[in-house]
């Protein structure tokens, strides 16, 4: 044999050899990898189907729930329901203020109260509240409701045993007498059962659209009317009737002193008034009067045009909230160009909640 042909038989039996290892390695291999695969699935717990055989199923689509936001919960203290108030919180009486809340009051501190009063006969509850919140719920129903109300201004935690009654307006002017200048019946708040020493507080802030002024009707000094006038051109309404001239809430009561003190020496009589006056600008929450005296006024004054001097037969302070529509919304307010007329009672306060509680000032709560 030829050297060359052992040479070529020796490489063919090394080629040989050297494919039946790497078969065999291969094989070897993959049993190896099978095993680990296994041992993993076995530990898994579960079955694993390679991807080239798994199976594809479509997925499924399931319809999302709407979101439903859940509704506060109702309120209830002393055997009453009643609905919670948007950005404070509730305990033992006492309302407090939530983080996020719109009034700017400090989380966690108090912002009002509940207590009890005798409305038109009838046991009410009520809710007093600092100035700032009612300065901001009035705000916003003047902007979404277009309508205008404010706060009966005596606190009525503090002076327990105040009596609030709607009474009927009997004024006999003669220009109450024209024809279809009223809306409806015109109502006074009368407010009896007042303690020495109960403040009143200005309803409304008078700046800068408005004032505040105080007038003396010149037969005793401690019988005044407290008059807060503010500007509602910016578009109210009541039902679907604008309101365009001034609003106004008035206070007409005997035995009061005015507060700060001294303003009754700067008082000055204008061209037409019918009784010295004092204007000044005022925010709400204010205090701008103090019972001194157990004589009060009634209605019985603008009835039968009684004197205050002469005692009153149910001792009361007057309020009332009078609303007005001009004929010309573009020209300055005056009784001649007057087209429809309120004097507002029970419909005129500020009133929360579907149990439509009574709102009261109370500058104890910042």
């Amino acid at each position: 044999m030829k050297v060359t042909d052992i040479f070529k038989v020796i490489i063919t039996t090394l080629l040989v050899i050297a494919f039946t290892v790497s078969v065999i390695s291969c094989k070897e291999a993959s049993v190896v990898e099978e095993q680990v695969v296994e041992q993993q699935e076995e530990e898994k717990g579960e079955v694993t189907i390679p991807s080239e055989t798994k199976e594809t199923t479509p997925e499924t689509t399931e319809e999302t729930p709407p979101v439903v936001e859940e509704k506060p919960e109702k309120i209830e203290w002393e055997g009453v329901i009643i609905s919670p108030i948007e950005g404070l919180g509730f305990d033992n009486g006492k309302f407090l203020f939530l983080e996020g809340n719109l009034y700017g009051g400090e989380v966690g501190t108090e912002a009002g109260v509940l207590t009890w009063a005798e409305i038109n006969n009838e046991k009410r509850l009520v809710i007093g509240l600092g100035p700032p919140v009612v300065e901001a719920m009035q705000k916003k129903i003047m902007e979404e409701e277009k309508k205008f109300v404010y706060a009966i201004p005596i606190d009525l935690e503090k002076n327990k045993g105040i009596k609030i009654k709607e009474v009927e307006d009997k004024r006999t002017d003669d220009w109450t007498k024209k024809d279809g200048v009223f809306w409806d019946k015109n109502f006074n708040l009368e407010i009896s059962n007042v303690p020495l020493g109960t403040i009143i507080y200005s309803p409304v802030s008078t700046s800068p659209d408005g004032y505040l002024f105080f007038g003396n009707n010149d037969r005793r000094n401690d019988y005044y009317h407290l008059g807060f006038l503010t500007n509602s051109r910016e578009k109210l309404f009541r039902g679907n009737e604008r309101v365009d001239a001034e609003v106004a809430v008035s206070i007409d009561a005997i035995g009061i002193k005015l507060l700060p003190e001294g303003i009754e020496e700067k008082m000055v009589q204008d061209e037409g008034s019918p009784f010295p006056l004092y204007r000044s600008d005022v925010k709400m929450g204010t205090p701008v009067a103090e019972i001194i005296s157990k004589e009060y006024l009634n209605d019985q004054y603008w009835d039968k045009n009684i004197s205050p001097s002469e005692p009153a037969s149910e001792p009361s302070i007057l309020i009332h909230c009078e609303i007005t529509q001009s004929k010309d919304p573009d020209k300055p307010f005056d009784i001649d160009q007057m087209s429809k007329y309120l004097i507002m009672g029970l419909e005129g306060l500020l009133k929360l909640g579907e149990e439509e509680m009574f709102v009261f000032i109370s500058p104890a709560y910042k």
